[in-house]
């Protein structure tokens, strides 16, 4: 990848139970020194493990896999469920700082003015 310019690589967690980590060690392997991004679905998280996704989120950006440079926080497209991504980032206050930075994807679309006020609403918070 490198040979051809490429610099940075994301790593969507698209499906349940998905394994990040093999794919990491891939890139390591196969692209020494490539900038690696996972990604973190809060949709897929929270439907595949018993345990808290906002705690799993918060052990994946203070002890990342080896060769993450950055993670991503994705929503999922389906209403949250057990716990949203505001509850993931609120999840990281109160411990050690994450080790890598921290991105967050936020979908804007809303169907109706009053749900986009109420987003918005709890994004301020």
């Amino acid at each position: 990848l490198s040979a051809t310019g490429i610099q940075k690589v994301n790593i969507p967690n698209k499906v349940k139970g998905e394994n990040l980590e093999d794919y990491v060690k891939v890139l390591r392997e196969q692209a020494a020194g490539i900038d690696i991004c996972t990604h973190f679905s809060v949709k897929n998280n929270s439907q595949r493990q018993p345990q808290d996704p906002a705690a799993t989120f918060a052990q994946c950006c203070r002890q990342p896999h080896e060769g993450v440079s950055s993670v991503l926080l994705v929503s999922g497209s389906s209403p949250p469920k057990r716990c949203d991504a505001i509850a993931c980032l609120e999840g990281l206050s109160g411990g050690p700082p994450p080790s890598v930075p921290v991105g967050v994807a936020f979908n804007p679309y809303f169907a109706s003015p009053d749900e986009r006020t109420r987003e918005r609403d709890r994004l301020i918070r």
